[in-house]
């Protein structure tokens, strides 16, 4: 059994399986959907399967393989197992991942009725004879394998097979090097050094140490599948000098690692091989990356290049590319590389051209010409957190939005209240003014005004909606994402589709920051605010809160009340029993411990629940360990704490997935789980996230979200806002972050929580939820955080956390859903000030 990639493999009568409700035979076929009778019908079992539903949970059993066999043809099975009971071993074994307990051969001979359990322990005692002396099978601690390449007698036909293990591809390659020839050996070892792990490609590339380098890279880049983690594994460690290949032969390899940038899609891994190929030190490859870095896809390529060397390397290859690309007038690579440098030194324009001059004096010209004029400076920023309602005064003259460089987003609240009461005026005389970027202007004094009404087509409204006042509260919101991401919004894209991965992009945002934004860009007019005034109350309050944070003095003797509760989820219940969310929560002196964890539903080395499980528990026993510790430290020890502790839970899922997949993970998805955890030292809250659980802060403005999906989408945004993509595709919730990650090499390595830390104010609570909850409260993000705000703002926790339960569960009930709601005890807010 195998899992379903494309509904387009299956046909009628292929059997799939389900490891809660067993066996169906597909019925029929749909262009989105297949039909199903299963082997032993309920009412209760889908007889309809939708296409991610086939790819996330069902399985394929292989046509004319053991299960196929045993439901279509019980019979001739039976005889296979007496007369040729080695052949119908083989048949079981090569349609079930990974080596089997004889147990689970039993279990699964008897649950087919192919043989009784008596019966079998007689099979078994009889067939232990002919394994050992079968060298298809190996036997260790009761678990058999089979090598199922070994099941066809020729070199030739065992290599035939597409299933091979590449490590017994080059094992056999080698046995019958003579046999095969120098063309069909070298073929079928780069087969293997570009399909196999790490050790499979250090075999693969002893073997061919006799050929010469440049027919080995050759074969290589000329091969069917893709080469990239092979060309990576052989510069890294093959031992190859530049000097070895011709010009020709590296003009290849240079073109292969540029394709993708034209071509589009994701550039991780060939920004890993150019990585290699500069620290190999081949020549010509750093003119090319310029050459392609004056078009968008090459500047994707380029960053892709500089994440994967060490910063310090991309910050010197950066400063060596720059005057390069001046000299050759490339004029949008010198661009990218410039703002690149200031970024990441943390320098004004001036400082760089200054520092240019010196060594290469035509590129400090053309950095103080480019960006000598203010362009970059031209915005004086607040101090972080301020109530104050007016922007800073410019040191030039009215500034129409759309010429305004991209503001610091800690003065994201200044900004919004600024743009709301530049449209109270004209609301307040019932006329709406369609506000675009180019009627909306920032004065020298800091207020945005407007100039005057705007043209409707030109209005970020929504597209199907008349204007009105609600409609320019939208446009409104809109136009702030705009100033800040740096980018027109596309007008086909709802606004709010944004608000989940605004935090990984616009660093430092305030706190309460994206309520205000939420409201305004409701897609039912009737749900937004009315007008610009009551939009403005809201950025108040917002400005309110933060200011009043931003002074409140930290009281570590206060604590935190919370309330919880989950479900399995009233729709899901119906097919299954199995909650693979877990929750943690536990107070120990001043100190409380909130964890919210999703397990991955599609693993077949583990389940979700055991990874959420084990997550929440080693999570809450170092904790546990550590509160002395944690009692007397500052904020950046506990953010230590809480990265240690996502990554020794990394490690002890990596583990247990192991464990479970029987020592062969190759092939099989390891579990994982979402992680949102929280830790109050009094009224101060560290928090850290992996993966799409969220956590919302509540209070008058609302519910803002503090987290962010790590998924591919709000990846792509954030190459979309800094120029790396062309447009950005708000689909793709596959998660990047998550715990039970492993590396190339199928080694534990914990990926990098996002992290924040902030006051909890009287008046304000804490939501910690899954997305059983965030995916069924409502359609759409903004009436998410409204219904949130709405059942817990000013409410008892265990009863906001039992209605948010119950509103998801009327909503659809569709998946596990798990809320924690936490704020400060009544008893202490009167001493928090």
């Amino acid at each position: 059994m195998r899992p379903i990639r494309d509904i387009a493999e299956l046909q009628e009568n292929h059997l799939l399986y389900h490891s809660a409700f067993g066996f169906a035979v597909v019925s029929r076929i749909g262009e989105a959907s297949v039909q199903v009778e299963w082997e032993n019908p309920d009412e209760n079992l889908p007889t309809t399967l939708t296409r991610s539903k086939l790819l996330r949970v069902y399985s394929l059993c292989t046509p004319g393989g053991f299960f196929s066999r045993a439901y279509h043809d019980s019979e001739a099975l039976r005889e296979i197992l007496q007369v040729e009971p080695l052949e119908g071993l083989r048949l079981l074994l090569a349609d079930l991942p990974g080596p089997q307990h004889r147990n689970d051969i039993r279990d699964w001979l008897t649950s087919r009725d192919l043989m009784t359990p008596r019966a079998y322990d007689r099979w078994w005692k009889n067939m232990l004879p002919m394994l050992e002396g079968d060298p298809r099978f190996s036997i260790e601690s009761d678990h058999l394998t089979i090598d199922t390449d070994t099941a066809v007698s020729g070199p030739l036909q065992q290599l035939d097979n597409p299933s091979l293990n590449p490590s017994r591809r080059v094992e056999i390659s080698l046995q019958y090097r003579e046999e095969l020839g120098e063309e069909q050996f070298l073929e079928q070892v780069i087969h293997s050094w570009k399909t196999g792990n790490k050790q499979v490609r250090d075999l693969a590339m002893a073997a061919l140490k006799q050929h010469h380098p440049q027919t080995v890279l050759a074969a290589l880049l000329t091969s069917e599948s893709n080469p990239t983690e092979a060309l990576i594994h052989a510069i890294r460690r093959a031992g190859w000098r530049p000097g070895q290949f011709d010009d020709e032969m590296l003009e290849m390899l240079y073109n292969y690692t540029a394709q993708s940038a034209k071509n589009g899609g994701p550039l991780d891994n060939e920004g890993r091989l150019a990585a290699a190929i500069l620290r190999w030190g081949a020549p010509g490859l750093d003119e090319r990356l310029i050459r392609l870095a004056n078009e968008d896809g090459g500047q994707r390529l380029l960053q892709a290049t500089f994440s994967a060397l060490a910063p310090k390397r991309a910050l010197r290859l950066a400063n060596e590319f720059l005057p390069l690309a001046v000299e050759d007038e490339f004029e949008e690579a010198a661009l990218w590389l410039a703002e690149f440098i200031l970024e990441q030194e943390g320098l004004e324009p001036p400082e760089l051209g200054n520092r240019l001059l010196n060594e290469h004096e035509d590129a400090g010209k053309w950095v103080l010409k480019k960006f000598g004029e203010g362009l970059l400076s031209t915005y004086v920023e607040l101090p972080p957190q301020t109530m104050e309602i007016d922007l800073e005064p410019l040191d030039m003259g009215p500034t129409a939005l759309i010429d305004l460089p991209p503001p610091s987003p800690s003065t994201w609240i200044q900004f919004g209240c600024a743009l709301a009461r530049a449209l109270i005026e004209p609301h307040n005389q019932g006329r709406f003014v369609n506000p675009t970027s180019r009627t909306l202007q920032i004065m020298m004094d800091g207020r945005i005004q407007l100039t005057g009404p705007g043209i409707v087509i030109e209005c970020p409204k929504p597209h199907a909606e008349a204007p009105s006042m609600r409609s320019d509260v939208y446009a409104a919101g809109i136009l702030l994402l705009e100033v800040f991401l740096g980018r027109p919004w596309p007008r086909e894209i709802a606004g709010s589709r944004a608000i989940p991965y605004l935090r990984s992009t616009l660093k430092n945002l305030p706190h309460a920051g994206l309520a205000p934004l939420d409201a305004a860009l409701h897609p039912d007019p009737a749900l937004r605010p009315q007008n610009s005034q009551e939009w403005f109350n809201l950025w108040a309050d917002a400005a309110k809160f933060e200011t009043r944070r931003f002074a409140m003095h930290e009281v570590s003797d206060a604590l935190l009340e919370y309330g919880y509760d989950t479900h399995i989820g009233y729709h899901k219940i119906l097919f299954t029993q199995t909650n693979q969310d877990s929750l943690y929560a536990a107070t120990k002196n001043n100190l409380t411990l909130l964890a919210v964890c999703d397990g991955i539903s599609t693993a077949n080395a583990g389940s979700g629940d055991v990874a959420s499980g084990i997550t929440t528990h080693v999570v809450a026993s170092l904790w546990e360990q550590a509160l002395g510790r944690l009692i007397e430290a500052d904020n950046e020890e506990r953010c230590g704490f809480l990265t240690r502790s996502l990554r020794m839970a990394n490690r002890a899922v990596c583990e247990a997935a192991h464990r479970f997949a029987g020592g062969q993970l190759e092939g099989r998805i390891p579990m994982g789980t979402t992680a949102a955890v929280a830790i109050s030292h009094g009224n101060h809250v560290n928090i850290a996230w992996l993966g799409d659980s969220r956590i919302y802060l509540v209070g008058p403005y609302g519910a803002s979200l503090l987290t962010t999906d790590m998924n591919q989408a709000g990846e792509r945004l954030h190459a979309w806002v800094h120029g790396h993509e062309l447009t950005w595709d708000p689909t793709g919730y596959a998660l990047v972050g998550y715990v039970g990650h492993f590396n190339e090499w199928l080694r534990s390595e914990a990926l990098p929580p996002e992290q924040i830390s902030l006051k909890l104010m009287p008046g304000e609570c804490l939501v910690m939820c899954s997305d059983g909850i965030t995916d069924y409260l409502a359609e759409n993000h903004p009436q998410v955080a409204r219904m949130i705000a709405e059942h817990t703002h000013n409410v008892p926790p265990l009863k906001a956390a039992r209605t948010l339960i119950n509103k998801a569960n009327e909503g659809g009930g569709g998946d596990n859903a798990t809320v924690i709601v936490a704020r400060l005890d009544p008893a202490w807010q009167s001493h928090i000030t």
